[in-house]
């Protein structure tokens, strides 16, 4: 007769995947009676797949006839005493007979057996006690592992006794090629695969907790929804022992990396050395030479659960660490420690949802950008004219050697140049030398518009950059062209105004907007068959610390709107709110009918119009922003049967309203009800975003 404990073995064994390193050397010391290993360590974070590695090892031990005692720490009493109890009841012996040298005796009698002790985080200051008396007087063809979050002690590697018949396994996130071969196990698509791994980082706990999902609603969330990461956090933030360590692993989660100086000026001056230690001893803390920061799940996890959780805590944070960060750059003149300081505060900016469509937030920092030299022009106007045309290979040689201008450039690892970007200083350029560049034509009626320049005051152009289309992540060049304009606003000095002209100005749009730099010219220009934008931003109107404060707290900043620009930036509807409304309610009955919804007039809110990812058809966009709106509302327990109302009788129609009534198991005059207030409030969380761009998280109404 198959038990039940054997049958849910065999599902955890179909489900396994990854791990292959490590179950291999673990196989080759069970084919010896005298394994060269004999007690094997894991640890790693929260979810990481501990005792699903550590199962998968006592399987393979069974095979091949090995008695295996498993315990738990969290069910044990956290002492020898309790440990000795559980290794008693484990064997067969009575409780009188839970001591050493009768447990020692009991296990002579079968050498062949394996010990495996899961969560021993539980049991950690037993450590050394179960090393030196238990673990020691083993017979030699007996093995160990001992799996717990905590990192294992150096002790086990730099003992001579123990060295070399121990082996630390630190288990991280799964490999891209594991992670879709366990995600096609559950007969997920390539697309579904894709999408989740990206979300989940890898992280083998939301890998199956997001494939379970997409199981049950047949779509890939775009984000962590809230029970997924009230799990995760959980895993993560269980350790804290003190609110003062939550507060430093909340801190760490939002900074880019982690330093004692950053806690002792955020958390607590007298204990971050404590706390920095405690963080660097956490499984799921990455070690920089800078300092050290958490596993992007981690960070995800944490950061989205505080915002859910306690948002203003989220903007005090992202207070207290710009404050930290502009001293920085105050406080020095290094040019390289200034720079750091930029990507940090550049860093803030990742939680914001427009951010994130734009920005390689992983990547961030790993290349950087360095001036070119006079060698390096020959190869710059190469790659301008293979990747922009001839036009703009001619514009090379036009600037290559004014004094006005600056070219920033990416290298490769072997010295290639992957990215370029030219900055021109305008105040230095007469307006001669400005006649035949359409981009400078356009600017320049915009300044004459603006407060007029004082003596000193600069105005600065990004004209133009360029990334190799071959590389396999431009992303990483891209970071590093956006970081170098960041640290010039950060850090030029008496910079009046800061132009960037952009290929497909419609795609850059939303993130331009929200850093509140306005389009100057709606049609912009031609050039090299391909259509080109100028934003500009007025430091004197919007300064630093004003725009930096908009940034910092993760708000939409939508600056102070010039008239011209109003004019000129592209057009989208304004709706009052009760048209707005009853055009929701219009697009959930059009749902079916795209012709019908292609007439709705949210297509020209700014909601679908910022929102739009190219080359996305504007109906898609629409139906994508009500869905997300309403998959944000049903995380909410009390929004969830409305929404559920809306899905059975527009999105899964049922065929009539009386058949979906019937479906939902309501009366119909409750059903109607119902209806009437899920449309209202989805109207209403829609109005919300389209008036305010806020994330569908912060709309969720009482």
């Amino acid at each position: 007769m198959v038990r039940i404990v054997d049958r849910l073995r065999q599902r955890s064994q179909a489900s396994f995947f990854g791990r292959a390193h490590e179950l291999q050397t673990f196989k080759l010391n069970l084919s010896s009676e005298a394994a060269s290993v004999n007690v094997f360590l894991i640890h790693g974070a929260g979810g990481m797949g501990k005792t699903a590695l550590l199962e998968q090892m006592v399987s393979h031990a069974r095979q091949v006839g090995l008695t295996c005692v498993r315990l738990d720490g969290r069910d044990l009493e956290p002492s020898v005493h309790g440990l000795l109890q559980g290794l008693a009841t484990a064997l067969g012996l009575p409780p009188s007979q839970a001591q050493l040298p009768h447990i020692l005796h009991e296990w002579r009698q079968q050498p062949r057996r394996l010990l495996a002790i899961d969560t021993f985080e539980h049991l950690a200051h037993l450590s050394q006690w179960l090393r030196d008396q238990l673990l020691a007087e083993l017979p030699q063809q007996s093995l160990a592992i001992i799996s717990g979050r905590g990192k294992p002690s150096e002790l086990w590697q730099t003992d001579p006794t123990w060295r070399h018949g121990s082996q630390v396994i630190h288990l991280r996130k799964l490999s891209t090629t594991d992670s879709a071969r366990a995600l096609a196990a559950k007969g997920l698509d390539e697309a579904q695969c894709q999408a989740i791994t990206r979300l989940s980082h890898g992280h083998p706990l939301t890998l199956m907790l997001l494939a379970d999902l997409v199981e049950a609603q047949g779509t890939v969330p775009e984000s962590l929804g809230t029970d997924v990461i009230r799990r995760l956090t959980d895993c993560f933030a269980a350790q804290a022992p003190s609110p003062l360590h939550r507060e430093a692993l909340e801190f760490c989660a939002h900074a880019r990396i982690t330093t004692e100086d950053l806690l002792a000026a955020t958390v607590d001056q007298a204990a971050a050395p404590a706390l920095f230690d405690w963080l660097a001893s956490l499984n799921f803390m990455e070690l920089a030479p800078e300092g050290l920061f958490p596993h992007d799940l981690v960070r995800d996890a944490i950061s989205a659960e505080l915002r859910w959780r306690a948002p203003q805590r989220v903007a005090e944070g992202a207070n207290k660490l710009l404050r930290y960060y502009l001293s920085q750059t105050q406080s020095t003149t290094n040019p390289s420690l200034r720079s750091l300081a930029a990507l940090d505060i550049f860093f803030l900016t990742r939680g914001h949802p427009v951010m994130k469509r734009f920005v390689d937030f992983a990547t961030l920092g790993s290349v950087s950008s360095e001036r070119a030299t006079l060698q390096d022009m020959a190869p710059i106007a190469d790659l301008v004219r293979k990747e922009l045309g001839p036009s703009h290979e001619a514009l090379v040689q036009q600037w290559q050697d004014h004094e006005a201008a600056t070219w920033w450039i990416v290298r490769a690892p072997e010295g290639s140049i992957m990215a370029a970007m030219l900055i021109l200083e305008l105040s230095g350029i007469p307006p001669q030398d400005q006649a035949d560049d359409p981009a400078l034509q356009q600017l320049q009626p915009w300044i004459a518009r603006q407060a007029p320049l004082r003596s000193g005051d600069r105005v600065l152009h990004a004209r133009m950059a360029v990334v190799r289309s071959t590389l396999a992540n431009p992303g990483i060049c891209i970071n590093a062209l956006q970081i170098r304009n960041f640290l010039m606003w950060m850090t030029e000095p008496a910079v009046a105004l800061f132009a960037i002209t952009n290929v497909d100005p419609d795609h850059w749009r939303p993130m331009m907007s929200h850093l509140d730099f306005q389009l100057i010219h709606g049609p912009g220009f031609e050039m090299d068959g391909q259509r080109h934008g100028t934003f500009a931003h007025d430091w004197r109107a919007v300064p630093q610390a004003e725009w930096l404060d908009r940034m910092g707290s993760g708000t939409s900043s939508s600056g102070k709107t010039e008239g011209d620009a109003a004019r000129t930036a592209p057009s989208h509807q304004t709706l009052p709110e009760q048209a707005f409304k009853a055009a929701v309610h219009d697009a959930l009955r059009q749902w079916q009918d795209p012709s019908l919804l292609g007439r709705n007039p949210l297509l020209s809110s700014r909601l679908v119009q910022s929102g739009r990812r190219p080359p996305e058809d504007a109906k898609d966009t629409l139906r994508r922003l009500i869905r997300s709106t309403a998959d944000t509302l049903s995380e909410h327990p009390r929004q969830m049967r409305f929404m559920r109302t809306i899905e059975l009788t527009y999105w899964r129609p049922a065929g009539s309203q009386e058949l979906a009534a019937e479906r939902l198991g309501l009366p119909f005059g409750t059903y109607r009800y119902q209806l009437r207030m899920a449309i209202d409030r989805l109207g209403s969380a829609l109005w919300l975003r389209e008036n305010d761009d806020a994330s569908p998280a912060s709309t969720t109404p009482d």
